[in-house]
């Protein structure tokens, strides 16, 4: 029964190699007479199970069945050569698993909306987390994998919250390397900055990693004598209410302070800045180029003038009109201002 399981699924797959199979063969042959560990030259068994796991993973995506899976003749044989429990054979699945999420992440990161987190998390939970019920033959209806032990579950546990957190902190880097992009598209980029919110939580070493890229990203693109400084403070301006679809209000304002802290000072230094900002501040709203006040499309803000929190963040108004114009005046006079307003 054991030989069937190997040679029958490769076989069915059309790629069978006479003598990949002779090698095969005497590998397990090597494991029932020699007990429960790999031979010397695991490369063989190794190879043999990545075919069947990726196989395994594409039948869960495809099929969405994990009793169909589950009817895999390997698997049985595995567990009679006591192959599921081995670390090497676990270390292989999580790799095949790895690549799976990271090319399904890179799916999801093309669509931008909140819905492609949540749909995330749904694909682990019914492709990779499905795959670790089958293999360690705890799926009804499934083959008997002979012992029941606490480590299989305790192995499925970690399985599921490990990759719960690859797959937040995958699509978390993947909109962290865009940030500057979501923070200029801003409000359009709502549903994307909620979904970064979400991967944060889960994540919480993403919200050191944003701060660092976000602030550097600033400097790299904006910290130039050829940059306009209208498009300096339109960007600030944009990072502002960015950053506060991400954070409560306490922890936004900190956020804004860390990202845009530098860019603020170079803001400073510019002799047009007063000028700048006071012109952005003249133009009606929706008026193109408009960005040190306007939040929301005319209508949507609140009666104190002020928009309202959207997003992951949660709590208070903070990116609303008069906190994106108490950042800028942190670094620029506000007498200055004032006379130029005149």
């Amino acid at each position: 029964s054991v030989r069937a399981a190997i040679i029958e699924p490769r076989c069915d797959g059309g790629d069978s190699d006479s003598d990949d199979d002779a090698d095969i063969l005497a590998a397990f042959d090597r494991i029932s007479g020699t007990g429960r560990s790999l031979p010397d030259q695991p490369q063989p068994v190794l190879q043999y199970l990545r075919v069947q796991a990726t196989r395994l993973l594409k039948t869960l995506d495809s099929t969405r069945s994990t009793a169909a899976a589950a009817r895999d003749p390997a698997l049985p044989a595995m567990h009679t050569l006591g192959l599921a429990r081995l670390p090497q054979v676990r270390r292989l699945w999580a790799e095949v698993a790895e690549e799976a999420t990271a090319a399904r992440v890179a799916d999801t990161e093309q669509d931008d909306s909140t819905e492609g987190t949540a749909e995330l998390l749904d694909w682990k939970s019914r492709v990779v987390d499905a795959f670790a019920d089958v293999v360690t033959g705890s799926v009804a209806g499934a083959f008997d994998s002979g012992v029941s032990s606490a480590s299989d579950r305790e192995f499925r546990d970690e399985w599921a919250a490990h990759f719960a957190d690859r797959a937040l902190q995958g699509l978390g880097e993947a909109r962290i390397r865009n940030f500057f992009n979501l923070a200029v598209e801003f409000p359009d980029s709502r549903p994307a900055l909620a979904g970064l919110a979400t991967c944060i939580r889960r994540v919480p070493s993403l919200h050191r990693r944003l701060m660092v890229e976000a602030r550097r990203t600033l400097e790299r693109r904006l910290h130039h004598a050829g940059t306009r400084t209208e498009d300096v403070l339109s960007v600030l301006a944009q990072c502002v209410k960015a950053l506060s679809c991400l954070f409560p209000r306490g922890e936004a304002g900190a956020a804004v302070s860390e990202v845009c802290g530098p860019t603020l000072n170079h803001l400073r230094r510019r002799r047009d800045a007063v000028a700048a900002l006071v012109a952005d501040m003249a133009k009606p709203p929706g008026a193109e180029g408009a960005h040190v006040l306007q939040y929301h499309a005319p209508g949507e803000e609140d009666d104190d003038g002020a928009s309202p929190q959207r997003g992951g963040g949660g709590g208070g108004n903070f990116g609303g009109h008069a906190d994106v114009l108490r950042v800028l005046l942190s670094a620029l006079s506000l007498q200055a201002v004032v006379r130029e307003y005149r």
